[in-house]
C-alpha cells in the first residue's frame, strides 16, 4: 500500500508542530485510519491516546471542483467530524492560510488540548 500524499497544508502543520510544540508531547500520527463507529476514518493528524485530531482543510477557496468545497466531500467531512465527536474525539480544523497567519496560536491550541486530555487520561488511569 502506498503512503498517502502529503498536502502543502499538512507539510506546513508538520513543520510548525516540530518548531513550536512544547517538549514532552507525543508526535501525531499522520493520515492513519482510526476506527470510529465501526468505520475507519482518516484524520490528517491524530493523537489517538488523547483522542485529538487535526484536519487541514485544503481547497477551501478553489472552484467548485476543488477539495473541501465540493458538496459530497464537505458532507463526508461533516459526517466524520460528528462521528469522531460522538466517540469522544476533539477534531480541530484549520486551513493553510490560518496556519501561515498565526502558527503559534493554532499549534498552542492543539498542544494545550492534547496535554489536557493526556493529563486527564493519566489521572483516570491512576484511579483504576
Amino acid at each position: 500500500m502506498t503512503a498517502p500524499k502529503v498536502s502543502s497544508g499538512e507539510r506546513l502543520f508538520q513543520t510548525y508542530w516540530k518548531m513550536l510544540a512544547p517538549a514532552g508531547l507525543p508526535e501525531p500520527t499522520h493520515d492513519e485510519s482510526k476506527p470510529v463507529t465501526g468505520r475507519r476514518w482518516r484524520l490528517d493528524f491524530a493523537w489517538p491516546e488523547a483522542k485529538v485530531g487535526v484536519e487541514v482543510q485544503g481547497g477551501v477557496y478553489g472552484g467548485k471542483r476543488q477539495g473541501h468545497t465540493r458538496p459530497a466531500k464537505y458532507h463526508k467531512d461533516v459526517e466524520k467530524l460528528n462521528a469522531c465527536q460522538e466517540h469522544g474525539w476533539v477534531v480541530l480544523w484549520t486551513t493553510p492560510q490560518m496556519l501561515a497567519k498565526d502558527p503559534a496560536q493554532f499549534v498552542g491550541l492543539v498542544a494545550r488540548i492534547v496535554k489536557s486530555r493526556l493529563d486527564k487520561k493519566g489521572e483516570n488511569d491512576d484511579k483504576s
